[in-house]
């Protein structure tokens, strides 16, 4: 599992699910995790409050394999945001054990799946330029994960 993929995984899974406040780039926001009862789909929506930024994406395991799925924004907006937003205290969840177990499977191996693999873990997310600013270039890979 390349390794940014990895710390993607493990900071979605210490997100609390339900509505959460906290902060991202310095702003604060609200937001929303969903987590299926099977551990097969992750939803986050999250809306910085008193501005007019958002972020939304799903995150489904098929076959072993997390597949991220962002709503009309890149890939790079949601992984910068998840590996940077901060909820307010008050607990945060475990990985589900589901989505663990289903991530862990073992997974096909293939030039394809080198290929991509080493493209996500070379990928360098760019530093934030402001504390609103949340401008990434458009897609260094192609959709997410996969």
């Amino acid at each position: 599992m390349a390794r940014l993929e990895a710390a993607f995984l493990n900071a979605l899974g210490l997100l609390p699910s339900g509505f959460s406040r906290g902060l991202f780039e310095g702003a604060p926001w609200g937001v929303t995790v969903d987590r299926t009862a099977d551990g097969k789909r992750i939803k986050l929506y999250g809306e910085q409050l008193g501005g007019s930024d958002h972020v939304s994406f799903n995150l489904y395991v098929a076959g072993g394999e997390p597949r991220l799925k962002p709503c009309e924004m890149p890939s790079e907006k949601v992984i910068l945001f998840v590996l940077s937003y901060a909820p307010n205290a008050g607990g945060a969840s475990q990985l589900s054990t589901t989505m663990a177990a289903l991530i862990a499977t073992a997974r096909p191996t293939n030039n394809r799946t080198q290929r991509l693999g080493n493209r996500v873990q070379s990928a360098a997310l760019p530093a934030a330029t402001t504390a609103h600013s949340t401008r990434i270039p458009k897609r260094p890979f192609s959709d997410g994960f996969q």
